[in-house]
């Protein structure tokens, strides 16, 4: 087992490593870092206000991310020399001119433009190595340890979310997955993991009530759990709080799509309903892996069906997608589903494709001829993204309804076999 992980890991570092100094997507890698280095050199503590102030139309993510990446930023500084000239033309082009990723590239190409991308995604590898690392654990089969670390290494997904894009989301996902298998330690740990992933991205907040009513059995628990959230949203964004008042509210919820006030009527009425089902049926039994994942994908499903979904948002349930379909065969049929519409809806555009290999040659890799290209010669794109979006929420929601189905079925086993 050790050999056949080695080998996999190797080929997914090959892969990870081809990918993370050659490719980026747009100004987003470097605004996630943007306030940290203003943070760590120019003690820039509060971004919330300067926001405000300077650039009303610009947000930044909670203060949970800033500190983050400011820890990593001050551990690569010293690596990178030109990283204060890298930022000051950043300014340029993101607040005055508005670039995209060939103009980046353009005028990063001076500035180790290879060596600062591969250092901001190494908080990304860091993260992936450690989704692998807990999806061989979720599995008392060898063989299915090993699948699993070998689907992870080749998970598009990421391979296009956190290295490709450059985009953050696999950190909330190592977090997820990092609550659900402490909780049976401590449901501190599991709680504030699961809390820092919704400070992270907005969606990871919807898991907090499901673990809540599922995983934690008393109300004193439960109560419990409430009281240290507030405790600590209230110790990370006080300070910040003080200085910009409610701006630095408004960062957390940075990131999430605006969706319809009927659409979120609706989210808000089947996961409650939802979130009810569950918890009576989960009420006198102990969850289990396999339940958890089956619990877990039904509120970020619904939520994606409901709105405007793209790949980097979707690497979240990804990790629960394969340990399912190494349960459920059915599961595969609905990953290639999954996959197939994602790609095809979000791969518009050459900014998605050749174009995030703009810093190897920005002319180049924007000159080459896209998919979509070849497709409108025989169909109309837009059909076909319709189509697409429509296979994708009706994969969803065959997915809920079949998670649904099997916590049933798995809770009424376990209530027999008691």
């Amino acid at each position: 087992m050790k050999y056949s992980i080695f080998k996999w890991l190797l080929l997914g570092l090959f892969l990870r490593l081809l990918i993370m100094p050659f490719s980026f997507h747009g100004h987003d890698i470097f605004y996630i870092y943007y306030y940290p280095f203003k943070f760590i050199t120019q003690n820039f503590y509060d971004p919330y206000a300067w926001i405000a102030l300077h650039n009303p139309h610009n947000q930044y993510y909670s203060p949970l991310v800033l500190h983050f990446f400011s820890f990593f930023l001050i551990i690569f500084k010293p690596f990178l020399p030109f990283l204060e000239n890298l930022f000051q033309t950043f300014e340029a082009w993101n607040f005055t001119w508005e670039g995209n990723s060939i103009h980046y590239a353009s005028v990063f190409s001076d500035l180790q433009l290879f060596r600062t991308l591969f250092l901001f995604k190494m908080p990304y590898l860091i993260c992936d190595l450690g989704c692998g690392w807990i999806l061989t654990k979720l599995f008392e089969d060898r063989s299915k340890a090993i699948l699993a670390f070998k689907c992870w290494m080749l998970n598009p997904f990421t391979l296009h979310s956190a290295f490709a894009l450059g985009q953050m989301d696999i950190i909330p996902t190592f977090l997820i997955l990092a609550a659900f298998i402490s909780y049976k330690k401590s449901w501190i740990a599991a709680t504030t993991l699961l809390l820092c992933a919704g400070l992270f991205k907005i969606y990871a907040i919807l898991l907090l009530p499901y673990f809540a009513m599922t995983h934690l059995k008393t109300f004193s628990d439960r109560h419990k759990a409430v009281l240290w959230c507030l405790l600590f949203c209230s110790i990370l964004y006080l300070p910040f709080l003080i200085s910009s008042k409610t701006i630095a509210l408004e960062a957390l919820f940075f990131g999430s799509s605006r969706v319809s006030s009927l659409n979120t009527i609706l989210f808000i009425s089947l996961y409650v309903l939802l979130l009810i089902y569950l918890w009576w049926k989960c009420r006198t039994q102990t969850p289990t892996f396999e339940s958890t994942f089956l619990s877990l994908i039904i509120p970020l499903l619904l939520f994606f069906s409901l709105q405007t979904v793209t790949i980097r948002y979707f690497i979240v349930v990804t990790p629960m997608l394969i340990f399912l379909a190494l349960t459920y065969k059915t599961f595969w049929i609905y990953n290639a589903l999954f996959f197939i519409s994602l790609f095809g809806m979000s791969l518009g555009g050459n900014t998605q494709q050749w174009g995030l290999f703009a810093p190897l040659e920005p002319r180049f890799f924007s000159s080459l001829p896209i998919l979509d290209s070849y497709l409108t010669l025989f169909m109309d794109l837009k059909l076909i993204h319709q189509l697409l979006f429509r296979v994708f929420v009706i994969t969803c929601l065959i997915v809920i309804a079949h998670s649904v189905y099997l916590v049933k079925k798995h809770y009424e086993q376990l209530k027999n076999l008691s």
